[in-house]
């Protein structure tokens, strides 16, 4: 956290739940039931939104900082 900017780091470290859809089945061997899929989308999506800056309204600074900042890319892999 102390190699990139807090408001990037937290939007990213919501995307966890996503993360859900490849390590269950690894880790554990359970399956998503089709019901829960949206729940998992929406919990991501409105995280996201919540914290989007209304006055940068950048939807995309958050992926664009994985591309271009270190401490971002280390979130993202301990989230996972």
């Amino acid at each position: 956290m102390k190699k990139s900017d807090l408001s990037l780091v937290f939007r990213l470290i919501n995307r966890t739940p996503l993360f859900i859809f490849v390590t269950s089945p690894l880790i554990a061997s359970e399956f998503l039931r089709l019901i829960t899929i949206p729940g998992i989308i929406l919990i991501v999506l409105g995280a996201y939104l919540l914290n989007i800056k209304t006055r940068e309204r950048n939807f995309f600074a958050p992926l664009k900082a994985l591309w271009y900042s270190q401490g971002t890319r280390a979130v993202v892999a301990v989230a996972f």
